[in-house]
């Protein structure tokens, strides 16, 4: 271990700038001494030539977090480099540190200041080490506000919003919240409108009086429902609960899809199938400064290491197609079909919705024939679930270097309906026979798929069963009768197809879907653009 920086917090300026990069050397990993912040008020930076064998915590937070109204009271700094990001206060990594040295955890990673923001190779090397950095910390602390000031739990932030966070809310085996918190120790009870719950997360206080953690599971579910209780342990009776009036829960956001998804990909209960196809959902509804990131900062939640060095940083098609083609190298599903029914597929990508536009700040948002909208106002938050009748495990395959996904599936001839037809077709009964069901598809178009093998069927256009769905809502499966997901793919060269539009059907049609033949199918390409309904 090599102290890297060593500098007295007094000796901080009102515009001071940290730069370890005469003294660092690149790749090698960096860790910040929290007892040395705490106590002996030095901001030391210690460098390994190995993976640290020290236990550490790990920083979650956004680079531009909620403004500071009192700034000019709160002594910070900036780092060499990330000058584009909030400065850091003085004060908020002292809760962090503090947090930490709690749970007996004396070093602290924070890749604001463990990475060499000036040097490009550190950083790239950095960024293929960032999964095992999380995964391996003892304890992450997630700091919903940014590095600038802490946030009450009734105060939404932008930390949902981000890209990386969500792998930092995966990854570690212990992720709590810092929020400001005036009152005591006690109980996290997340409002379930249906009576409290038996138990619930803890509130353990870290600077009496200023601030407290949580753990982040709970947070989500309080944030999800919009409220929580408090149970303080001088009250608190395992046979009768006596909690205090109900509070807002906002830190993470309010109730968006962009949070249910965030809860799906980190439940205990759901499938890997599940949970894989929520982190899709989540990175899809994130932004990042670099478009490039949003690849990098999922790749490895599904077991996959790219090279940052082999893409631009606005090349997020090409490092998306890399991470599919691994993906399905491993032999597991493409559980990124049908992340976002409501969002036109992608132009030149088409098993993909359109890319959203992204930024070091804000929301992802994507333009729709109405205009620009944010990404969750279009998503629905459900994952692929096991099926009654069939194997309804979403399609495994194969990937080439252009995005054509090759794989064989369930499927039925459709054709697409011009104009506004009326159709008069009775809803369908569980267990009539079933020759032909008329669909609105998500993009307002409608489509009659028929039995496989009708005559007089022009076999270009297909819908393809991609399984059974079911609504993410925290504890509770809500009862759902359109889980049967479709997506309608059409020919447009020899055995090449692309994806035109999604569709959910009644769950009374299962027994017919399970009659369906299968076909193999290569889709992607380039098809013309489409609006999202807007």
């Amino acid at each position: 271990m090599t102290i890297v920086y060593d500098l007295s917090l007094d000796d901080l300026g009102d515009t001071f700038r940290v730069d370890i990069s005469s003294s660092a050397t690149p790749c090698r990993y960096r860790l910040v001494d929290s007892a040395q912040f705490v106590n002996q008020r030095k901001l030391r930076i210690n460098e390994f030539s190995e993976f640290p064998s020290v236990q550490y915590s790990t920083i979650s937070y956004v680079w531009r977090g909620r403004p500071d109204p009192a700034r000019q009271s709160r002594k910070v700094f900036s780092v060499a480099g990330a000058e584009e990001a909030d400065p850091i206060a003085v004060d908020v990594l002292r809760h962090a540190c503090t947090a930490s040295i709690q749970q007996n955890i004396s070093y602290i990673w924070l890749d604001r200041l463990c990475i060499m923001q000036t040097d490009k190779t550190d950083k790239h090397w950095q960024i293929r080490e960032m999964y095992r950095i999380y995964q391996s910390c003892a304890q992450c602390i997630v700091l919903p506000g940014g590095l600038l000031r802490l946030v009450p739990l009734s105060e939404e932030t932008d930390w949902i919003h981000r890209g990386w966070t969500l792998q930092e809310a995966i990854v570690p085996k212990n992720v709590v919240v810092l929020y400001v918190w005036e009152s005591g120790s006690g109980q996290f009870l997340p409002d379930s409108g249906n009576g409290l719950p038996p138990n619930g997360g803890r509130i353990t206080p870290v600077i009496p009086r200023e601030s407290a953690i949580t753990e982040l599971s709970w947070i989500i579910d309080g944030c999800v429902v919009g409220g929580f209780f408090v149970t303080t342990p001088k009250v608190y009776d395992t046979t009768e609960m006596t909690p205090d009036k109900r509070r807002e829960c906002k830190i993470l956001g309010a109730r968006t899809p962009n949070l249910a998804a965030l809860a799906a990909a980190t439940s205990e209960y759901l499938s890997d199938d599940a949970r894989h196809h929520s982190i899709w959902q989540c990175a899809l509804m994130r932004t990042s400064s670099r478009p490039i990131d949003m690849v990098f900062s999922i790749m490895g939640l599904f077991g996959v290491n790219l090279d940052p060095h082999a893409y631009g940083e606005n090349d997020r098609m090409g490092a998306t197609i890399a991470l599919a083609k691994a993906i399905l190298q491993r032999g597991d599903i493409a559980s990124w079909l049908g992340i976002a029914f409501r969002i036109s597929p992608s132009s030149q990508l088409s098993i993909f919705p359109e890319f959203p536009q992204t930024s070091v700040a804000g929301k992802a948002i994507v333009r729709t024939s109405g205009g620009f909208r944010e990404v969750m106002e279009l998503m629905d938050i459900e994952y692929p679930s096991e099926g009654p009748s069939l194997q309804s495990r979403m399609p495994t395959g194969s990937m080439d270097d252009s995005g054509y996904f090759r794989f064989r599936a369930r499927c039925a001839p459709a054709v697409r309906i011009a104009g506004r037809e009326i159709h008069t077709t009775a809803p369908h009964k569980s267990g009539e026979e079933v020759t032909r069901v008329h669909a609105y598809a998500a993009d307002g178009s409608e489509w009659d798929i028929y039995t496989t093998g009708s005559e007089d069927i022009d076999p270009l256009t297909f819908a393809v069963f991609l399984g059974w769905f079911d609504p993410y809502y925290p504890g509770v499966t809500p009862k759902y009768d359109k889980n049967t997901k479709v997506m309608f793919v059409e020919e447009h060269a020899p055995m090449r197809y692309h994806a035109c539009s999604f569709a959910s059907l009644t769950f009374t049609i299962h027994a017919w879907v399970a009659t369906w033949g299968e076909r193999e199918f290569c889709v992607g390409g380039i098809q013309k653009p489409q609006m999202p309904v807007g």
